[in-house]
């Protein structure tokens, strides 16, 4: 058995200890980036004889980390479904359009109908609170009709006439 050279039987041997060049050549890796290794704490090291040794063992076992920002951790309950496109199939709302299928159908920006609903304008408007984002107009189909023809629309100000 090899004696370490300070007769401590806790010392590592000689043989189990490298230099940082030595490291830098075993790892392929410049020695600014063992030292920053060891810097950082992810190297043990040594100091015997006026020299920095590291754990040769450490050295070819050391795999760095992914990097970048760490994952969240999984959401302890699935997400709720979204409903995507058409009415929501809830009994609740069938025969009511959302706010952007109810502007796609009468023509009308999706501002102007937001604005119609905060005035009150559509008869029948419902704002729902349970949903998942603070809550969601369902106005009536039967609105349409209404705000179908842009001369029977509600409107602000003075209207062109044709010439």
């Amino acid at each position: 058995m090899e004696k370490n050279p300070t007769g401590d039987p806790e010392e590592p041997l000689l043989e189990d200890l490298i230099s940082v060049a030595e490291a830098s050549r075993l790892r392929g890796v410049s020695r600014s980036a063992i030292w920053n290794l060891i810097d950082r704490g992810k190297l043990r090291t040594i100091r015997r004889f006026n020299l920095v040794l590291l754990y040769r063992k450490e050295v070819l076992e050391y795999r760095p980390s992914k990097g970048g920002r760490p994952r969240k951790a999984p959401r302890s309950r699935p997400r709720k479904p979204a409903y995507i496109g058409g009415t929501s199939t809830k009994p609740a709302r069938r025969g009511m359009l959302k706010t952007t299928e109810f502007a796609q159908a009468v023509g009308a920006p999706y501002a102007t109908v937001m604005g119609w609903l905060r005035e009150g304008r559509i008869s029948g408007a419902v704002f729902d609170t349970s949903g998942p984002r603070g809550g969601i107009w369902w106005v009536p189909r039967s609105a349409i009709a209404k705000f179908k023809d842009p001369e029977t629309r509600p409107h602000r100000g003075r209207r062109r006439k044709e010439k």
